[in-house]
């Protein structure tokens, strides 16, 4: 089935689902898992006994699409605190090998990803009261839109320019570089805007510039757990749509959750927009390099939705 069609077929179901997942972002339940799509109706995760006032959100999203409550064995709570302690125990700042670990969205356990030919035969790892399983995979590597102007758009191709990292070749300019592309244009309460992109790309107070040199910004807030990072910057409402070269743009409209299930699209500078992904139960809750999946919900940098980029809010 065209990717088109999967969209606009989730539609309702991704609406549902935001009502949702907003609300476990306000309200931080304890129980909360994740959110899938599957079957024509969203699925939300839990474990233990959905309480009182969520049960009210759940209902309300009934009214645009079928929700259906599912027993999860932990929480993102629970997972997350595993994952914060197998990092500290055997990720690579540790001095062990993983490089990443991600955590299930529909709360099964956590997958600690090793570099291969990692000896992981007796490492010693915390009791961190989930399951645990390791799984050895090359870090994924970083992957044009290259030259650009503020008000500055999202996908396009940059460079840190305080840090002595290289990239790709533009594809139009074998002369430039870059390290990262740029997410869409976003906004916080106040007004200020910012480029999403992935933490992982620089730090905090790091200057941001096109594969020309132009300045687009200076990374202001970063999530490193999440590999999101903040570029301050003046954004306008679109994205980087076609190819590399492409000339094309498409208009951000509106933002929303990502759960399991979730057809998407991919607008990169290197690669230009690909589709046919789908998110899965799993999900990184820490990167140490390389750009690999982060966590939908909340930081995607590299992912967006046809009917829902980000320009309103975080």
């Amino acid at each position: 089935m065209a990717a088109s069609k999967i969209m606009a077929e989730q539609a309702p179901l991704l609406k549902a689902a935001d009502v949702i997942q907003f609300a476990a972002y306000k309200q931080d339940p304890d129980g909360f898992a994740g959110l899938q799509i599957a079957d024509e109706k969203v699925l939300l995760w839990w474990s233990g006994d959905v309480p009182a006032p969520f049960k009210s959100t759940v209902e309300q999203a009934r009214t645009i699409a079928p929700v259906e409550i599912q027993n999860s064995a932990h929480s993102e709570k629970q997972l997350t605190a595993a994952a914060d302690q197998l990092e500290a125990a055997v990720g690579l700042r540790a001095g062990g090998p993983a490089h990443t670990i991600l955590i299930s969205a529909i709360g099964s356990g956590v997958r600690v990803l090793t570099t291969p030919g990692s000896r992981i035969n007796g490492l010693r790892t915390p009791d961190v009261g989930v399951p645990v399983e390791f799984k050895e995979a090359p870090p994924a590597q970083t992957m044009s839109r290259c030259n650009d102007a503020s008000p500055w758009p999202g996908g396009i191709g940059y460079r840190n320019s305080s840090r002595s990292l290289t990239g790709g070749p533009c594809v139009d300019n074998a002369s430039e570089t870059h390290t990262c592309s740029a997410g869409y244009g976003v906004k916080n309460s106040a007004g200020t805007t910012y480029l999403l992109t992935a933490r992982h790309c620089g730090m905090v107070g790091d200057v941001m510039k096109d594969s020309t040199g132009e300045t687009i910004g200076t990374a202001s807030v970063g999530n490193r757990s999440q590999d999101v990072m903040l570029i301050r910057a003046t954004i306008r409402p679109y994205v980087w749509d076609g190819g590399s070269t492409s000339a094309s743009l498409r208009a951000v409209a509106s933002y929303g959750n990502a759960p399991v299930g979730t057809s998407l699209c991919a607008s990169g500078a290197r690669t230009g927009t690909t589709c046919s992904y789908t998110v899965t139960e799993w999900r990184a809750h820490f990167l140490t390099g390389g750009i690999t999946m982060v966590r939908p919900c909340r930081a995607r940098a590299l992912r967006w939705r046809k009917r829902a980029a980000l320009q309103e809010t975080l």
